[in-house]
């Protein structure tokens, strides 16, 4: 392991910062982001729906990194794998057995295709 002193300007500091799990308290939840060029934090919320899935963070993360490399911006990104992972669970069995093998996610693929664009 290389001394942190050999590793200084090196790192590149963040420039943006996402934080999921976000909730007004009133049944909407969702995920903020802010970057350095901000002046305040996007938000993006859907309703709240019962039930836990694992493997969420992974479907948000990957949705809102392949916005971000088709050129949308940081609040559009966010607002693509919000409501990616909300349309994924809305569509989801009511079933917790099942919720064990994460969100089903497959057929909402065609309608994340659509809202990256070209």
């Amino acid at each position: 392991m290389l001394p942190a002193a050999s590793m200084a300007g090196k790192v590149p500091s963040p420039k943006a910062a996402m934080i999921t799990g976000v909730s007004t308290g009133d049944g909407f939840v969702g995920a903020a982001a802010l970057d350095s060029g901000m002046k305040a934090p996007a938000v993006a919320l859907q309703p709240q729906l019962a039930g836990h899935w694992p493997g969420t963070g992974d479907l948000f993360a990957s949705a809102v990194e392949a916005a971000l490399l088709k050129g949308k911006s940081l609040a559009g990104a966010l607002d693509i794998g919000v409501r990616f992972v909300w349309r994924c669970l809305k569509e989801a069995p009511a079933q917790p057995a099942l919720s064990r093998f994460g969100a089903p996610f497959e057929l909402q693929l065609p309608w994340l295709i659509e809202a990256l664009g070209d």
